[in-house]
């Protein structure tokens, strides 16, 4: 854990690329540099130049000064023979997605700065690369496309040495697009835009939802959610072809392309846990999907298949009229029957992270409920899978013997699109802007609501109970702040409780994300974030609550 980057051969054990680590003086000319101390030095994304492979870019944070507004973001060259670290991009707040084209003449990269998050304003940026004495330098930046507060880029990626694959909701959703080194220009790949995000916002860096093909056809293969589910595309870049390909997940992450004609990629299904992938694509038949490894704990794959309750899609409405879509998982366990016209209890668990969303993927710890007869609810949102809350990754959170005997596990979001069951970065943030704390609080109970009255009438309103973690566990304060009577009992899992602390306090990618959300900033709108904070509300509680705190030493 000494935040050092390592380079190891075949056969061979890790040795360290970065001796301590080098703090640059200069920009993009004067290559003089100083020892700093490692350990405040982090690195993501290592890209490896093609041809000087001793070089390498990333980016870079620097924590030197210790409060979290003030890390410094840049990218930087990595020379392995030197073991010097050299910053060759400054001046924004963030940056992602730094790679080399495959000649290594260009850079490319993504970038943007508060008060923007990466899926509400970024650009993308390509620069000429110049190695000389093994040193690696950029000379002439040019603009490739997004814009500050309004449009987004994602994923910049080469497909050849004058093209540059990326995305783009300049249309209203993440479509792919191509920008030519040569002509300078950006233009979108498909003939009109598609209703459907084809990338993921983007929580942390690492994930990617393309991956090039055949750098001589031009061929991307894109994960998009589509229906409430996973599609899979074939793009032809020449022609903005779309090929469907028959895909039997429910979520996928991480494409990589192994050749012109296979890829490998996380995948979760809605009776299987997650698992590597690789897919072979038939010509003129259909696409093979081999398992290479799944991951499943001890005694996991022994579960019988009868116990698991797979997610049902439904679509209910806002209170505005808007469409709701939810995913419900009834209980299931051959060996036990309800008595006749009771309905189960049920859980709505509000997940972290305002623009999150959740799919039907296998998760243990829901079954471990619906297999002892509680029923969940699960609601979709614009954004696509975010595991993450709050910038965060909360995995391996689950319920515990603790909350078993009051509640079971859900998972709750916000916001859908009235078309084709899609999803909407731009959509759910447009919806939730100033209305955080309001809109999902309402979303929340109304769901309930709606699932044990008529036509429906699959759960117990009076046996149904709330969980949350993090921004949930915000909601989950909210509810039963504001809705006292919703639900029967809560757990707020490090939830937060006042706002105000949370503008003054949360860690830099976010540090502006609440102004969005909540209408304007805690200097200007004081009332409003206290208004809505469960914490100056307390006395309104009287729903059972537990309360569990994250704390670290």
């Amino acid at each position: 854990m000494d935040n050092r980057v390592y380079q190891i051969a075949e056969g061979g054990e890790p040795k360290p690329i970065t001796l301590g680590a080098f703090k640059s003086v200069y920009y993009r000319c004067n290559y003089s540099t100083i020892r700093i101390d490692n350990k405040n030095y982090r690195y993501a994304k290592l890209n490896v130049h093609p041809k000087h492979t001793h070089l390498l870019v990333a980016v870079l944070e620097d924590h030197t000064k210790p409060l979290p507004p003030d890390v410094v973001t840049t990218i930087c060259i990595i020379d392995s023979k030197t073991q010097s670290v050299t910053t060759i991009v400054s001046g924004a707040d963030f940056y992602a997605f730094p790679s080399f084209s495959p000649d290594g003449t260009h850079l490319a990269w993504e970038q943007w700065s508060h008060p923007d998050m990466p899926w509400e304003g970024s650009e993308g940026y390509i620069d000429d690369v110049a190695v000389r004495d093994d040193r690696g330098s950029l000379s002439h930046i040019a603009y490739v496309a997004g814009k500050n507060i309004d449009i987004s880029v994602s994923s910049p990626t080469w497909v050849s040495d004058d093209v540059l694959l990326f995305t783009t909701d300049e249309t209203g959703y993440h479509n792919p697009w191509t920008y030519s080194v040569t002509s300078g220009k950006a233009k979108p790949v498909l003939p009109s835009p598609v209703d459907e995000d084809f990338t993921q916002p983007l929580h942390r860096l690492g994930n990617e939802y393309s991956a090039p093909l055949d750098l001589h056809a031009g061929r991307a293969m894109y994960s998009t959610l589509k229906n409430g589910g996973i599609a899979m595309y074939i793009v032809t870049l020449s022609t903005g072809d779309l090929e469907e390909i028959d895909c039997p997940y429910t979520d996928i992450q991480d494409l990589k392309r192994v050749s012109d004609n296979s890829f490998v990629f996380l995948a979760s299904r809605a009776d299987a846990p997650q698992s590597l992938i690789v897919c072979v694509l038939a010509a003129g038949g259909k696409s093979e999907f081999r398992e290479l490894k799944a991951a499943s704990a001890d005694g996991v794959a022994k579960f019988p298949a009868s116990l698991i309750s797979v997610a049902q899609a439904m679509t209910l409405t806002t209170e505005d009229g808007e469409p709701l879509h939810v995913l419900y998982l009834p209980p299931k366990n051959p060996a036990y029957e309800a008595p006749t016209g009771e309905r189960p209890p049920c859980v709505v668990n509000s997940h972290g992270g305002p623009t999150g969303h959740v799919n039907a993927s296998l998760d243990w710890s829901k079954q471990y409920f619906t297999s002892r007869g509680w029923a969940w609810y699960v609601m979709l949102s614009e954004a696509r899978q975010i595991e993450a809350a709050h910038g965060r990754l909360y995995s391996g959170l689950t319920s515990t013997t603790e909350e078993a005997p009051a509640m079971a596990a859900s998972t709750c979001k916000f916001r859908v699109s009235a078309s084709r069951g899609a999803c909407s970065v731009r959509f759910t943030r447009k919806r939730l802007e100033g209305k955080w704390g309001v809109v999902d609080v309402e979303d929340c109970t109304r769901a309930m609501q709606q699932l044990s009255a008529k036509p429906y009438s699959l759960i117990d309103p009076k046996r149904s109970v709330i969980r949350g973690g993090s921004a949930g566990g915000y909601t989950t304060l909210a509810i039963i702040c504001f809705k006292p009577d919703a639900f029967a009992a809560a757990t707020s899992l490090f939830g937060i409780a006042d706002l105000r602390s949370l503008a003054k306090e949360t860690h830099k990618f976010e540090s502006h994300y609440l102004e969005k959300l909540m209408g304007g900033t805690l200097e200007e709108i004081p009332d409003v974030y206290e208004a809505r904070s469960p914490v100056f509300h307390a006395d309104k509680i009287k729903t059972p609550l537990l309360v569990r705190h994250l704390w670290t030493p």
